[in-house]
């Protein structure tokens, strides 16, 4: 996903992205009307992030300015 991701976007800077296979991605469910949406459900995991991509995610916090 992540190679797909460059491709798609060669000039995105995607050296502070990680991936976790035990996290799948956001599901989101949007239940529209003909002319606006109603909801958006989301099912995503709630679960701890495991012990090494907490460690991998270390120094990678970055202030936004």
């Amino acid at each position: 996903m992540l190679l797909d991701l460059r491709r798609a976007c060669p000039k995105l800077d995607a050296d502070r992205l990680m991936t976790d296979p035990h996290r799948p991605t956001t599901c989101k469910v949007r239940v529209m009307s003909p002319a606006h949406q109603m909801v958006r459900i989301d099912a995503e995991s709630r679960a701890n992030l495991t012990p090494e991509v907490e460690e991998a995610g270390r120094g990678t916090e970055q202030s936004i300015h």
